[in-house]
């Protein structure tokens, strides 16, 4: 992976990080931002796999009814963030 993608995915990871200490956010919308980092973060799967997992998970829990309002917002701008860099991945991979 290119350094300047996984910059952005470090900030990424750091921003999925401050939005679990919210303490305005229920714990079960805390547990899948945690498991979305721990997709990004598994050495074993190709990054577009990792992404693509974590893309899902966010939007799972984007869904769910006892979010706040701003909380909900820093999931989707996570979840874009993911896409972005997804797009990345693959115009680094058609050259």
């Amino acid at each position: 992976m290119k350094k300047e993608i996984q910059d952005m995915v470090d900030n990424l990871k750091e921003e999925m990080d401050l939005v679990v200490k919210d303490r305005d956010v229920p714990r079960n919308v805390k547990e899948k931002i945690k498991n979305a980092k721990k997709e990004l973060e598994n050495e074993e799967e190709e990054e577009d796999m990792r992404i693509a997992r974590a893309i899902y998970l966010l939007n799972d829990v984007s869904e769910d009814i006892n979010i706040p309002f701003h909380a909900r917002t820093d999931i989707m701008s996570l979840t874009s963030q993911l896409e972005e860099i997804n797009e990345l991945l693959k115009e680094d991979e058609d050259g």
